[in-house]
């Protein structure tokens, strides 16, 4: 389809400019040029119009027979290829040499892979390290491996303060989970690595899951957090600088006597005022907001899903993967 069309643009180039070099070498009527040139270009609107209608429908067709919810990135491929584009889109890819992309896991190996494809689809990254229990079933060469041990969740988050700065060299990392990947890749912003931490904003209130009550995250009551000092933000689909993680790298996980010990939260809320006396920057809410989305029915500072770079939260991963396989079927990702 992208062929096509600039093959038709051409055509109709060459075909209007044929019009004009008539008219002043052979004489021809004004308003006989004028009346062609406008009808060859309504010929042009309408035929391209018509074809991307009947693209869109043939799509979701196609979509509402297929629901399967594709499992591996493989998978997705087939998908893609099985689908009613005839043409990848082929738009010039965003250069962020000083940022890596990075996942780590022990669970949902080949879902966090699938982030790590999606969103350097149409971003160069200065790299993409999947760091892993496990190996996925499949492996690309633009993503380099590093096997990690097994993680639970308080492995995990002690992982992500103390060890997580020695596996990129790069000024900033994108860390992104099974559910959270870019989806908008214009919206990206170069003030968004003027600091050193930036998430999709939370509420002012939150008040943690029941079901995680008694888990290594959550071991006693549940507390209501109070977020209006600092509400940026959401770990799941984050940037941060070398330095944060460096600076947090000195904390000792297991020392800490905080009721939540998820690693975000302790960057971002218990531990805030002793980073900001650390020179750490956290991007403000308007901006967190335009960086990534995680609480859409909230609208918080007037972001939905169309006005983000990327996006974390488990119930909106479906909706952004159908999203994802849609726009990429019409070259549009």
């Amino acid at each position: 389809m992208i062929g096509y069309n600039k093959f038709m643009k051409k055509f109709l180039a060459i075909l209007v400019l044929g019009l004009f070099i008539a008219y002043y070498l052979f004489g021809l009527n004004e308003l006989a040029v004028i009346f062609w040139a406008i009808a060859f270009c309504a010929g042009y609107v309408s035929l391209s119009a018509s074809i991307r209608i009947w693209q869109k429908r043939e799509i979701r067709k196609y979509h509402k027979k297929h629901k399967t919810i594709p499992k591996t990135y493989e998978d997705l491929e087939k998908h893609l290829k099985s689908s009613v584009s005839v043409m990848p889109h082929l738009k010039k890819k965003l250069t962020l040499p000083n940022v890596t992309l990075i996942a780590v896991t022990s669970v949902e190996i080949e879902e966090h892979q699938m982030s790590l494809k999606i969103s350097s689809q149409n971003i160069e990254f200065g790299a993409v390290k999947l760091l892993s229990s496990l190996p996925p079933e499949k492996k690309y060469s633009d993503i380099e491996y590093v096997s990690v041990k097994p993680m639970g969740m308080t492995d995990q988050n002690r992982f992500m303060v103390e060890d997580l700065h020695k596996h990129f060299e790069t000024s900033h990392c994108l860390y992104v989970e099974a559910h959270s990947f870019v989806v908008n890749v214009d919206l990206w912003k170069e003030k968004f690595l003027e600091f050193d931490y930036i998430g999709g904003p939370w509420p002012n209130k939150i008040q943690m899951d029941p079901s995680l009550i008694g888990t290594p995250g959550l071991p006693g009551p549940i507390p209501i957090l109070n977020m209006k000092e600092n509400c940026v933000g959401g770990g799941g689909f984050s940037l941060r600088s070398h330095k944060l993680l460096k600076t947090v790298s000195k904390i000792n996980y297991d020392s800490l006597k905080f009721p939540i010990k998820n690693e975000d939260l302790l960057i971002c809320h218990y531990l805030y005022k002793d980073m900001i006396d650390k020179g750490i920057r956290f991007a403000p809410p308007k901006l967190a907001a335009q960086f990534a989305i995680e609480c859409d029915p909230l609208h918080l500072y007037g972001q939905d899903v169309n006005s983000v770079f990327g996006f974390h939260a488990r119930h909106m991963r479906d909706y952004f993967l159908k999203e994802y396989m849609r726009r990429a079927s019409m070259g549009k990702w």
